[in-house]
C-alpha cells in the first residue's frame, strides 16, 4: 500500500492475514472491523434478512438498534430489571407473543415527527437563511443540502434525502 493512511483498505487484508497467520484459520474466516459499530452491522447484514426479529434489552448499546432499522429488522424491546440484570421471563414471553400474526409493527418515526423538525430548523428557530449548497437527483433518489453561518459558533448544515420506489436491498446497500 502506497498511502495506507489515506483510505485504510475496507477488507482489512493485512490484518487478517496475520491474524490467519498466528490462529491456523483461513483468513476468508476472520472478520475484522473498525470498531464494534462497524462489526455489529457486518454481522447483521451476513445472518439477518428483512423483516427478521431481534431482541433489544435497554439500557444497552444503541448500535443494536440502530443497525437493525438500517437492516429492516424489527426490534424487539424487553427493559432490563432495576438491577441491570436480564429479565429473561419477559424476554420469553415477548420472543413467544412476536411468532404471533397479530403482532404490528410500530413506527419509531412518524411523518409528522420530520414536519416538525422541519418546521424548527426552517421557519422558528430564529438563526439566519439557509443556502442551498448541493442539489443532485437520480430517477430514485433526490439528495439537496444546505448551509448557513450563525453569528456565533460554526457553520450549521442541513440535508434531505428522498427515495422513490427503492427497495429495501437498494437502501441497505447504498448505507
Amino acid at each position: 500500500m502506497k498511502f495506507p493512511y489515506i483510505y485504510p483498505d475496507p477488507e482489512n487484508r493485512q490484518l487478517r492475514a496475520s491474524l490467519a497467520d498466528d490462529s491456523g484459520l483461513g483468513s476468508d474466516y476472520i472478520l475484522a472491523g473498525y470498531g464494534a459499530d462497524e462489526l455489529i452491522y457486518l454481522i447483521m447484514r451476513c445472518v439477518l434478512d428483512p423483516g427478521d426479529k431481534i431482541v433489544d434489552c435497554p439500557p444497552t448499546f444503541t448500535m443494536y438498534e440502530s443497525d437493525a432499522n438500517v437492516n429492516g429488522v424489527v426490534v424487539l424491546k424487553v427493559p432490563r430489571n432495576s438491577d441491570f440484570s436480564l429479565n429473561v421471563k419477559n424476554i420469553a414471553k415477548v420472543v413467544e407473543h412476536s411468532s404471533k400474526p397479530e403482532i404490528e409493527e410500530q413506527l419509531v418515526v412518524i411523518e409528522s415527527d420530520f414536519e416538525h423538525l422541519f418546521l424548527l430548523v426552517e421557519k422558528k428557530d430564529g438563526g439566519p437563511s439557509w443556502i442551498q449548497v448541493m442539489d443532485r437527483s437520480t430517477s430514485t433518489m433526490s439528495y439537496r443540502a444546505w448551509r448557513r453561518d450563525p453569528e456565533s459558533g460554526p457553520p450549521q448544515y442541513r440535508s434531505s434525502i428522498i427515495y422513490e420506489d427503492v427497495t429495501l436491498e437498494i437502501m441497505r446497500d447504498f448505507f
